[in-house]
């Protein structure tokens, strides 16, 4: 299982890659660069370092203080895509929908990695770890949401 990380990072740009046109990924890679790897490796360290609340065995090929590197790296993809579909919402449900996937989507996977044993917690729980990524894309989608006011005021 030493690769699943370096495999959900590829799966993740080829769907990126089929998903957003290329010159949006070009346009929002900044934003995924930041609120993807950047903020990753902060919550990963934080969640394994400093509140030691999770503990992955043997899921990524490189680590960095104990910090799995693909599993953090993976969600530069998932954030572009993040911005390229809340970017085009339209409507209060799929404003909604957008915001709720990727922490649904980050709660099955760690799911899958506690029943596999990849995965231990230590006074945490799924719904927390569904609590952190909603209040985190809420806050990324603020963010968007104000970049969006912005340029119609410019244009």
């Amino acid at each position: 299982m030493v690769y699943l990380s370096l495999l959900l990072f590829i799966t993740a740009f080829v769907a990126l890659y089929l998903l957003v046109p290329r010159e949006k990924i070009a346009e929002y890679f900044g934003f995924g660069l930041v609120a993807g790897p950047v903020l990753g490796l902060i919550l990963l360290y934080v969640m394994i370092s400093v509140l030691g609340v999770w503990t992955f065995s043997n899921i990524d090929i490189l680590y960095i203080a104990g910090i799995p590197v693909f599993q953090a790296l993976t969600w530069l993809p998932l954030e572009i895509g993040f911005a390229y579909y809340f970017l085009r919402s339209r409507t209060s449900l799929t404003y909604l929908t957008v915001i709720l996937a990727l922490p649904v989507l980050a709660t099955l996977s760690h799911y899958v990695y506690l029943q596999l044993g990849l995965l231990e917690y230590s006074n945490w729980y799924l719904f927390s770890t569904f609590l952190v990524s909603l209040l985190i894309h809420l806050g990324l989608a603020a963010y968007l949401y104000y970049v969006i006011q912005q340029r119609n005021r410019l244009a």
